[in-house]
Formats: structure tokens, sequence, C-alpha cells
């Protein structure tokens, strides 16, 4: 293949997904800001009961709270959850899966959204529990810098062994799959709020490393076609039975 050709497939596989986001986001707009005005007064009434049962747990809990394991334990769900938007549809499995080595870019743009975005929600909920881990291990900016890194590796990890778990085709394989990226997330996640910070970096950033290179090793060179269609219609159907909560969505196939 020339580099002109290669070029050319390029621009056409970055337009395909530029195509297929913002489709999808025009599909859903008419319906998020009926939402929003419908949720707008919960959503305020559960931060201000949050923040207030928040603070006085902070103030009155005893010495002994164990603060740094709560911390974990909230902060493992946005560890642990990987969800990879791929916006593939059934007709792809005619007209994509011949082309699967070239849409290699068009997969790996899904994988890098995916960190972005859900890299942004592990910052906004460190930051909520922040306060927690320093009032429990006395941590400093440096700390909560050093921690938020590491933290952002184990979620690119957990995305990897996400996006491998999708390729699997048996059943059983991916639940076991699924069932060790929670372990190993909320495992690592206690180590380095529990250990001393540069102890704890020390032994999650070796661990990290390791698994990374198991799953490297582990990869299969292709893709599960018919299963990564099917997660993408879960995470639609999802995405609409939410806003179905606030709005009447009913006319929309989910």
């Amino acid at each position: 293949m020339s580099k002109q050709e290669h070029h050319k497939l390029s621009i056409d596989t970055d337009r395909l997904w530029n195509k297929r986001t913002s489709d999808f986001l025009l599909e859903i707009r008419p319906f998020i800001g009926y939402a929003l005005q419908s949720a707008a007064l919960l959503i305020v009434l559960l931060i201000l009961a949050g923040a207030y049962f928040y603070t006085r747990l902070l103030s009155e809990a005893p010495p002994d709270f164990p603060f740094r394991e709560l911390a974990a334990l909230v902060l493992l769900p946005f560890l642990a959850l990987s969800p990879i938007r791929t916006y593939l549809k059934e007709a792809d499995l005619i007209y994509m899966v011949p082309m699967e080595t070239e849409m290699s870019a068009y997969m790996q743009k899904a994988t890098a959204r995916a960190f972005r975005i859900q890299t942004l929600a592990l910052l906004a909920v460190w930051t909520a529990v922040w306060p927690m881990y320093a009032l429990s291990a006395g941590g400093d900016g440096k700390s909560f810098v050093v921690i938020l890194l590491v933290l952002a590796a184990l979620k690119k990890v957990m995305l990897f062994s996400r996006w491998q778990e999708l390729k699997r085709t048996e059943r059983l394989q991916t639940l076991s799959w699924s069932a060790l990226r929670w372990l190993v997330a909320g495992g690592l996640a206690y180590l380095i709020l529990r250990l001393p910070l540069w102890t704890g970096t020390l032994i999650v950033t070796a661990s990290l490393l390791l698994i990374f290179g198991t799953l490297r090793w582990l990869d299969k060179p292709n893709l599960h076609w018919p299963r990564l269609i099917d997660t993408e219609k879960k995470h639609r159907a999802f995405i609409f039975r939410l806003l179905n909560q606030f709005i009447d969505v009913s006319e929309v196939q989910m």
C-alpha cells in the first residue's frame, strides 16, 4: 500500500469515527435538555445532602474510621468499569469485517476517547474522596498528584484489559476476565491508598507493568465483531433507558 493510499484510508477512518459519534450525539440531543430540566432539582438536592453528610462524617468520625478503605471502595467502580463505545452497527458485519486491519485506527480512537472521558470522571471522584485520604494519611498536594497519576495508569490498564475481554468468544472466559479486572482494580486501589506513598507507588507501578505485559502476551489479533456490536447495542439501550426516566423516549428504538 502506498503512502498516499494509506493517508486516504486514515482520513476515511477519521471521517467514519467523527460521523458515528456526531450522529449519536444528534440523536440524543433533543432529550438531554428535557432530562436535565427534569432532574436538575433532584441533582441539587442530592449534592447538598451528600455534602452535608460527608462534612459530618469527616468531622465526627472516630480516629480509627477506615477512611482509606472507604475511599478505595468509592474509586473501585470508576476504575473497574471500563465501557468502550464503538458505535458499530449490524451492517458493519458486511462492510467493515473485510477491512478489519484498516479499522485498527478507528478502534484506537474508541479506546482513546474512553480513556479521556473516564479519566476525567476518575479525577472528579479522586478530588471528592481526597479529604478522606488526607485526613487519614496526612497527604499533601504532592500525594494528590502522584496517586492520581497511578490511578490514571491503573485506569489505562483496566481499559486495555476490557478491550482484550471484548475479543473473547466464550462466556466463561469473559466472566472470568471481568471478575479478575474487578479484583485487580480493587486490590491495587487499596494498596496505593493504604501503603506509604512511595512504597505503594512502586508496588502498584510494578504490578501494572507486569499485568500490561501479560495482557499483551495474551492479546488476540482478531476482533470479535458480533460481541462488539452486541456490546454497543447494550450501551445504547442503557443511555436511552436512563433518559427515559426523565422524558418519554419510547419512540426511539432501544
